[in-house]
């Protein structure tokens, strides 16, 4: 822990345990059975548990190679933005429209690679890239909280009525360590 944040571990600790809590919230409410939730896990294959137990805490990697990314900014302070469809490249807005007034600002959710694999692509990871506006002087600041799934876990087809008509070619499951390792092969030419 840098010198500078030690008078703060707690109150660090307790942020990024909460953070936690919410990305595994988020996890149970993607799987759940009922026809408004996003992947529609059976009870039987897991429910709303099937990806929340399947995460340990998060070991502070800073790629959006994961399953979920939370991204806190400062008000005022845009620099995020999105690929579109076309190749274009869009803002992600700080206060979307209607939430000016909110006392904190959104949190931005971001697919990681890993959520994608495992659902075949239905829930597609997101490309992002952050610029700085041309009209800023001052720093930006952002905290981002990466969620990935246990090392050991295999990643395997989501067993969901929504993904099964996805999968198409059966893919050979690897486990999320093997997928964390290809991820750092392709973007960083890294080996172990």
């Amino acid at each position: 822990m840098p010198p500078a944040l030690q008078s703060n571990v707690k109150e660090l600790g307790d942020f990024a345990d909460k953070t936690r809590s919410l990305c595994l919230q988020m996890f149970d409410m993607f799987a759940k059975t009922d026809a408004q939730s996003l992947v529609q896990i059976p009870e039987s294959e897991g429910g709303k548990e099937w990806f929340s137990s399947r995460h340990v805490q998060a070991n502070g990697r800073t790629r959006n190679f994961g399953g979920l990314t939370l991204l806190f900014q400062r008000p005022g302070q845009p620099g995020l933005e999105i690929e579109k469809p076309d190749g274009s490249w869009m803002p992600v807005e700080v206060f979307p429209p209607g939430t000016e007034g909110d006392a904190a600002p959104p949190i931005v959710v971001n697919i990681g690679d890993q959520l994608n694999y495992w659902t075949n692509g239905y829930l597609r990871s997101t490309k992002h890239r952050v610029m700085r506006p041309k009209t800023s002087t001052e720093d930006r600041y952002s905290i981002a909280y990466f969620c990935h799934p246990a090392r050991e876990t295999e990643l395997v087809p989501v067993p969901s009525p929504l993904i099964r008509p996805l999968n198409g070619e059966a893919r050979k499951p690897i486990t999320a360590a093997q997928h964390l390792r290809q991820k750092l092969v392709e973007a960083y030419g890294w080996e172990s």
